[in-house]
């Protein structure tokens, strides 16, 4: 796959070596996505950037410039950043990020170390972030959100830390009796839970009569 050498920009504007934002990537389209996602949510790394789109939203366009070798590129892009604070750019250019390809981590389900520090009890993986602390906290999801969440997950492995929780929840499950109840109204039994939502004061067996004699103590309907 060809390197690319890309320039995000106001449609305004026409010199690449001094305005809007110069950068390479061997993943285009991966990291045009990357850039548009972090931009929208407003979470972009360069606040230059992100000042830029949010002033200049529906003006802001991605190019590509050029196709070649890496070091081409770079080369490139070093002759049109060669210091800091070039347009959009906060960095020089002509440098990569450091790769984070071929690193690991190790999870025990609580606690995260790298493969170079990993003891017994531990497996390959990383805890994800719950609760309120998670990006996602409390934010609806669409209904095609939730399809498409549906068909990733659907006949995926589970992991060795699902199946450790499964095994342990059925584990302490086994043997335990759940309390029931018994509709008054119906004489229905069940479990807790459902027999609440379906039953009792929601039964379809109760008129509204029912309900009304019950809070008032009438005996007769008018």
């Amino acid at each position: 796959m060809p390197t690319v050498l890309y320039w995000i920009r106001r449609q305004s504007h026409t010199d690449i070596a001094t305005e809007g934002y110069v950068g390479v990537s061997n993943w285009f389209r991966g990291r045009k996505f990357i850039h548009k996602r972090s931009l929208k949510h407003g979470s972009h790394k360069n606040p230059l950037l992100q000042n830029a789109f949010n002033k200049y939203k529906n003006e802001i366009v991605i190019d590509v410039v050029t196709k070649g070798s890496l070091s081409d590129c770079l080369q490139l892009e070093a002759n049109l950043r060669p210091h800091r604070e070039i347009g959009w750019n906060l960095l020089p250019g002509g440098g990569l990020p450091p790769s984070r390809r071929g690193s690991a981590w190790f999870t025990n389900g609580v606690t995260n170390v790298s493969r170079l520090e990993c003891p017994d009890g531990f497996w390959p993986g990383k805890v994800q972030k719950s609760g309120p602390t998670h990006g996602s906290a409390g934010r609806p999801k669409s209904a095609k959100h939730r399809e498409k969440i549906s068909r990733t997950l659907t006949g995926r492995p589970l992991s060795h830390g699902q199946l450790i929780a499964i095994r342990a929840s059925a584990k302490l499950r086994r043997g335990v009796k759940k309390p029931t109840v018994k509709c008054p109204h119906c004489g229905k039994q069940g479990a807790v839970g459902p027999m609440r939502q379906w039953h009792f004061n929601n039964c379809k067996s109760v008129t509204q009569w029912d309900l009304f004699a019950a809070k008032s103590g009438a005996k007769h309907k008018p």
